[in-house]
């Protein structure tokens, strides 16, 4: 319900943007293509449940892309796609995300990669700053998201907390 809500704070905020929406689990979804209409996107976020799209397995590759095929004839200067997850790539069928990596980066699409739950090991940089360190134990694949947003230009957060996820998209 959090990341739902914050993801209509976001939208409502951008009222120059399109904006879509895809879901993914074993498969991808696309429940909202790019689109200006608000009220519309507000909606599709609040009826999206789990369980929509089977969610025995995570296909992490199909849904990026899925949201990357969705930009392709956008012409927006800007082009981004904010990847919510909770785990890392289990569907037997998912596509390579390095593949993946090199379509969002041919057409020009940053990734920002939220990953979402478990406690995760970090690091005090010299300038003060919490830095993830990759933690294989954990549910969710911080190296490779972080991977993805850094190849993409985009960004990696890691989420534990539910007020963490207005920070995310805040930033």
């Amino acid at each position: 319900s959090v990341a739902k809500h914050e993801a209509i704070n976001f939208i409502q905020k951008r009222p120059n943007d399109e904006i879509g929406l895809v879901v993914f689990g074993t498969d991808a979804l696309t429940l909202a293509p790019p689109t200006q209409d608000k009220a519309y996107l507000k909606n599709v976020i609040e009826e999206a449940e789990i369980g929509i799209v089977n969610h025995e397995s995570t296909a992490l590759g199909k849904g990026l892309a899925t949201a990357i095929a969705k930009l392709r004839y956008a012409k927006a200067k800007s082009k981004m796609i904010i990847h919510l997850t909770d785990g890392r790539s289990t569907a037997e069928n998912d596509l390579a995300v390095d593949k993946v990596i090199d379509m969002a980066v041919d057409m020009g699409v940053k990734v920002y990669t939220v990953g979402i739950g478990g406690a995760q090991p970090f690091f005090i940089d010299q300038l003060g700053r919490r830095v993830a360190v990759p933690d294989e134990s954990s549910s969710i694949d911080t190296k490779l998201l972080m991977k993805l947003a850094e190849k993409t230009g985009g960004k990696y957060f890691h989420v534990q907390k539910p007020l963490e996820i207005k920070a995310a998209y805040e930033a």
